[in-house]
């Protein structure tokens, strides 16, 4: 099997590519796992105003200000825009995305495992 190199393929793609290449998609259903830091003396009050923003799941914290979180929306345009609601909160010290995944079948630039397909005659992997 002949493979090509990551740039070659244009792999990885960037986060900001990946959500702009989405929701160019009818995606349906993507969540995603964050963790969301905060100041750690003012977790708990954080948590429960967190806790009121729609598609957004708490699921917990530590002492260090990191809260666990899961967003659940419709579409990856929802998604980005809770994700950019909590970019704006000034009280928020940084959004970090651990987990994505989208249920559709049309997105063919990834597969569900994490590798790039990409195709050449027909159809080849990379490991990511």
């Amino acid at each position: 099997m002949q493979t090509k190199s990551h740039s070659e393929v244009g792999f990885p793609p960037t986060a900001g590519s990946f959500f702009r290449k989405l929701s160019q998609r009818k995606v349906a259903m993507p969540i995603g796992g964050l963790v969301i830091s905060v100041d750690p003396d003012t977790n708990k009050e954080k948590m429960e105003i967190l806790a009121g923003i729609t598609h957004l799941e708490i699921h917990g914290s530590d002492d260090k200000g990191n809260i666990v979180a899961v967003v659940d929306t419709q579409t990856t345009k929802e998604m980005q825009n809770v994700i950019d609601h909590l970019n704006n909160l000034d009280w928020i010290l940084s959004v970090g995305m651990t987990y994505i995944n989208v249920e559709d079948e049309a997105v063919d630039d990834m597969s569900c495992s994490g590798r790039y397909v990409f195709e050449e005659g027909r159809d080849k992997e990379i490991s990511a």
